[in-house]
């Protein structure tokens, strides 16, 4: 049993760690976003610079959307990598779920086995303590009887004795 919850929190730590990895994907879909965002606007300004001066230049606007390319590349396969990962996560935890339920449950169950057998045990302990004191009360119930009978044989004995001196 205890080897079982070992693994639980052992998986619990390792999914932790997972966890952490998809938390730093996300953070990296979310800055290549805003360097996406911040290329599109030095595209935009250039783009006028060049409009102005009268010369756009191909090259310049290519290499913006060559890079806002790669980033968006890269963001979709942080984004798959993310859903994976989390979709890993949720099926692993709700096995360790299951897992600690069933723990619980046969943890549960043998101390239910446990302290039954206990009350049964206390149980035959009181009915042999039990029987003992009913032996023990027979057998002094007895003595008293036979002292009694002993004790009322000797006083009639004394009084018959009695009543024929006196007589």
């Amino acid at each position: 049993m205890g080897d079982n919850f070992k693994k639980v929190v052992g998986g619990i730590t390792e999914k932790t760690k997972t966890v952490k990895d998809s938390t730093k994907l996300k953070i990296d879909v979310s800055s290549a976003k805003k360097e996406v965002q911040g290329l599109y606007i030095e595209l935009g300004k250039s783009a006028c610079e060049m409009f102005k001066n009268g010369k756009i230049e191909e090259d310049v606007i290519a290499g913006y959307s060559n890079k806002i390319d790669e980033l968006n590349q890269l963001i979709e396969e942080k984004n798959e990598e993310f859903n994976q990962k989390t979709s890993e996560l949720k099926d692993e935890f709700i096995h360790m779920g299951n897992s600690a339920k069933e723990y619980i449950r046969d943890t549960a169950a043998d101390a239910k086995d446990f302290f039954e057998d206990k009350r049964e045990n206390l149980g035959e302990t009181f009915d042999s303590v039990g029987k003992k004191i009913k032996e023990q009360a027979g057998s002094v119930k007895e003595t008293f009887v036979k002292e009694k009978d002993s004790v009322s044989e000797e006083v009639t004995e004394e009084e018959v004795t009695e009543s024929e001196d006196n007589a």
